[in-house]
């Protein structure tokens, strides 16, 4: 995976209704990456599929990543961030003040991460029926962080969600 790389000032869109349409990719180790003050559009397409995210990382160690300052919109998933299990865990990745507009089915759904942290982000428009999450954390451990974000969800579902998140040293996260 690529490491060290900024990305700052742009506009990420994907156009088309074919499958996979992430715009964009993080795999194969791409660690120290950062995204700030981007536009990242997706596709307004009807699907709960994770192919259809907006930022996608799944299975994979993509450590130390920065998402900060981003106007993101459309696509099924805001982020969907997810390591290998909870014996194989990403680290350090950071979701910061991120606006998260019109997304179908989670702003941010992030999966066997050490220490994640979810901060500052505004999770606006989910327009799902079905289950929506605002923010998902699901199998994070060690000092996870979510706080001072902003979600709302005018067709329900789940603001914040979190399941099976623990810090095994016995400290509070």
């Amino acid at each position: 995976g690529a490491d060290y790389v900024t990305f700052r000032y742009m506009t990420l869109s994907r156009s088309g209704l074919n499958y996979y349409a992430t715009v964009v990719d993080i795999r194969g180790g791409a660690n120290n990456n950062i995204f700030r003050s981007n536009r990242i559009i997706g596709t307004l397409y009807n699907s709960t599929s994770n192919y259809f995210s907006l930022v996608y990382s799944n299975t994979d160690v993509d450590q130390g990543n920065l998402f900060d300052n981003n106007l993101m919109r459309y696509g099924s998933y805001g982020f969907y961030w997810s390591g290998i299990s909870n014996v194989t865990l990403e680290s350090k990745n950071i979701i910061r003040n991120n606006i998260l507009d019109s997304v179908m089915t989670s702003g941010v759904s992030s999966f066997y991460q050490d220490g994640i942290t979810i901060t500052g982000n505004v999770v606006k428009n989910i327009y799902t029926t079905g289950a929506a999450y605002g923010i998902y954390c699901y199998y994070d451990y060690n000092g996870t962080t979510v706080t001072r974000n902003n979600v709302s969800m005018p067709n329900g579902g789940f603001g914040i969600y979190m399941n099976v998140n623990q810090n095994p040293n016995g400290t509070r996260n």
